[in-house]
């Protein structure tokens, strides 16, 4: 699926009928060269391990970066991540020509990815945030993503208390909002931040890791690109 072609990036997400696109398994790696060639993707591919940690990685060459849930970089290359309900965030700068992507899951969140760790690579990267494009691709919305109590008072701990709303007497995240607020809060201009508004957990068109388990998630991938 496209969703922009536009400020010289394309960015794009598999859907189910291509496959999972697991980075480690034999099948994946299949599926993921597929995908680019199918799409005229012809810029080296980085991608990240994505721990679900906080660490963001500026990259100049191609590959996969370890230990890292996000990679930025200037140079000409495709960006992808893997996602099953977290929140595949993708960047961009026109003027610089700066690309990002980032996995946004609830824990590297809650710890900061966006609000201490981008903040801070932008800064290495010398980029004004109010000028940045964000855009959040398919991921799992508040009316599907129930907390149990361990993780409930993970978000109060962390002061994101209110992100959390009731449904059929359960405690759900946004997860949505929380990263809405995490980038005002960096500088980023609402103008210049876009939503897919896509719930992988009711899209046919998605893999979702809490509607559909597995000892191994299947998973999509999100890919920004020149």
């Amino acid at each position: 699926m496209i969703f922009d072609q536009t400020r010289n990036v394309k960015i794009i997400t598999s859907e189910i009928p291509d496959g999972e696109m697991n980075f480690l398994s034999d099948k994946g790696q299949v599926n993921i060269e597929r995908f680019l060639v199918q799409n005229n993707i012809d810029n080296p591919l980085v991608t990240c391990s994505q721990p679900h940690q906080t660490q963001i990685a500026i990259v100049k060459n191609p590959g996969r970066i370890e230990g890292v849930d996000g990679i930025l970089t200037a140079e000409d290359f495709a960006l992808g991540i893997k996602t099953a309900d977290c929140v595949p965030l993708m960047l961009y700068k026109e003027s610089t020509g700066i690309l990002g992507a980032i996995h946004v899951s609830r824990k590297n969140l809650l710890g900061g990815i966006i609000s201490k760790s981008l903040d801070l690579n932008l800064k290495k990267l010398k980029v004004d945030n109010s000028e940045l494009n964000a855009f959040l691709g398919p991921h799992i919305r508040k009316k599907h993503y129930p907390l149990k109590d361990e993780a409930i008072s993970e978000v109060k701990n962390t002061g994101f208390t209110q992100f959390l709303t009731q449904f059929d007497d359960k405690s759900h995240f946004d997860i949505t909002g929380a990263v809405l607020s995490e980038l005002e809060k960096i500088g980023l201009s609402k103008e210049n931040v876009f939503d897919s508004g896509i719930d992988t957990y009711s899209s046919p068109e998605f893999f979702s890791y809490r509607r559909d388990g597995g000892e191994v998630p299947k998973v999509f991938l999100s890919v920004i690109t020149k």
